[in-house]
């Protein structure tokens, strides 16, 4: 599929390919981390304010659109949101949105996530008020 999306591409003689994942992390210190396949890319993240990822690996197709856009001189990078654990996070990716928004002078309303969040963590605190009120069942052996 990578070799598909980078031929295309190519052949379409794209500028640059963004790409998006996320980074489970203890506690959140930035809200967007970066990485990109030259220093040329790495340096324009760097000049926009973005946190550069200083290591790691990165799998998965985020990591092979990287390489094989790297292999046919694309500029390419990846914009990581910061989560707390692997689960769906509106309000990361309404981070991402506002980053991406800066990159490409876009206006993409990261809004309806922030809404998204909003409505999550309500339903969170209303499930934790719940399960707090309950008494305690027994448990025999």
């Amino acid at each position: 599929m990578t070799n598909a999306i980078v031929e295309w591409m190519v052949r379409n003689k794209s500028r640059e390919l963004i790409t998006f994942n996320s980074m489970v992390v203890r506690e959140k210190s930035q809200p967007v981390a970066g990485a990109g396949n030259s220093q040329e890319v790495i340096q324009r993240l760097a000049d926009l304010g973005i946190p550069i990822v200083p290591f790691g690996n990165l799998n998965g197709i985020s990591g092979t659109l990287l390489t094989r856009c790297a292999v046919n001189d694309v500029p390419a990078s990846c914009l990581f949101a910061e989560i707390l654990n692997p689960y769906p996070d509106p309000r990361a990716a309404a981070s991402v949105v506002e980053v991406l928004n800066e990159m490409l002078g876009t206006s993409v309303d990261p809004e309806p996530l922030l809404q998204e969040a909003q409505a999550i963590e309500s339903r969170l605190k209303k499930l934790a008020e719940t399960v707090q009120g309950e008494a305690e069942t027994p448990i025999y052996m």
